[in-house]
């Protein structure tokens, strides 16, 4: 029992670095400037398709009936409508926030350029009161995404597994582990893309939305890789 826990762990911190994962996750907390609210995001993510998973493996154990594979392909599908509409959403707020550059003169002839953007305020930047609002607790959003994310992918081979090991507690248990192993590899992977985000928000400002537009991007680009995936399966299957 230990060596299958452990083994649930892993795979459940190998399961959070997939591609569409990554791309969720990314395009969300891209936005973010301060260390711990990537990691508390991470997390957030893990929370919620845990939750998921935990709801779903309980369900079959109720009904004794597994997910369809036509089922599967369409909450596959909505994942990447939901990844193209996040990437889409990052992309937007960039062009909203009106990044631009501003040419300074000092009093002793230098000149040098300014980077500056508007976070949806309307007035003359210079008189405009940049106030940050920071959450607390869990963030929600993420949270919503990880659970979506829960009834797709992978996921469905880690609820054949949960509701196969024989007593509900064990698999339950299972579930557990593997949504504590994807919590940590999230967190994990939600700090080291932190790094260059927080670095570049501070220290080198241009860069800061070509990161965030990159991220947009490839975002989208998965969505529609897995779109189109699994259009292709259900095409196949009908």
């Amino acid at each position: 029992m230990l060596s299958v826990l452990t083994i649930g762990f892993i795979i459940g911190m190998y399961h959070a670095f997939e591609a569409d994962h990554v791309a969720a996750v990314a395009s969300i907390v891209s936005r973010r400037s301060r260390f711990p609210e990537f990691v508390k995001h991470g997390i957030s993510w893990g929370l919620g398709h845990t939750l998921t998973l935990l709801i779903v493996v309980g369900v079959i154990k109720m009904l004794g009936r597994t997910i369809e594979d036509e089922l599967a392909i369409f909450f596959e599908l909505a994942v990447g409508i939901m990844l193209i509409t996040l990437g889409g959403n990052l992309i937007f707020r960039l062009w909203q926030n009106r990044v631009h550059f501003h040419v300074h003169h000092h009093s002793d002839g230098q000149n040098h350029i300014h980077f500056h953007r508007h976070e949806g305020v309307s007035e003359k930047h210079e008189l405009a009161a940049h106030d940050h609002v920071h959450s607390k607790g869990l963030a929600f959003r993420p949270l919503l995404v990880g659970a979506m994310q829960g009834l797709a992918g992978s996921a469905a081979i880690l609820v054949l597994t949960a509701t196969n090991v024989g007593q509900a507690s064990f698999g339950f248990l299972y579930v557990v582990n593997f949504g504590l192993g994807s919590i940590a590899g999230m967190a994990v992977l939600s700090g080291a893309i932190a790094i260059p985000l927080c670095y570049t928000a501070t220290s080198l400002k241009w860069a800061n939305p070509v990161l965030q537009f990159a991220f947009g991007i490839v975002t989208i680009g998965i969505g529609i890789s897995v779109i189109f995936q699994n259009y292709e399966s259900l095409m196949s299957t009908t």
